[in-house]
């Protein structure tokens, strides 16, 4: 619960976030033609076209803005942890 509570305060210092989906969990949507299926993940009998109508198990997140440290000029970020010598 440490890691996660660590982990929610980053998320939140770094990162705006917002439902996908403003209905509450276990509401009933439609879904249109031209729903956008990166924002939308369809499971059961999935059949035939839209509107699709079913129950909103989970609402989903979106990132509304980013708001990450200037980085020092020459920092490479493709290094996550650099390795230690001790001396």
């Amino acid at each position: 619960r440490v890691v996660h509570q660590g982990c929610r305060k980053l998320i939140h210092r770094y990162f705006e976030i917002q439902p996908i989906h403003g209905e509450p969990e276990g509401s009933q949507v439609t879904l249109e033609k031209g729903f956008d299926p990166a924002r939308y993940r369809l499971t059961g009998q999935v059949l035939g076209d839209p509107p699709f109508r079913g129950q909103l198990v989970h609402r989903g997140w979106t990132v509304n803005a980013v708001h990450l440290p200037t980085p020092t000029p020459g920092h490479d970020f493709k290094v996550l942890l650099p390795a230690e010598v001790e001396l």
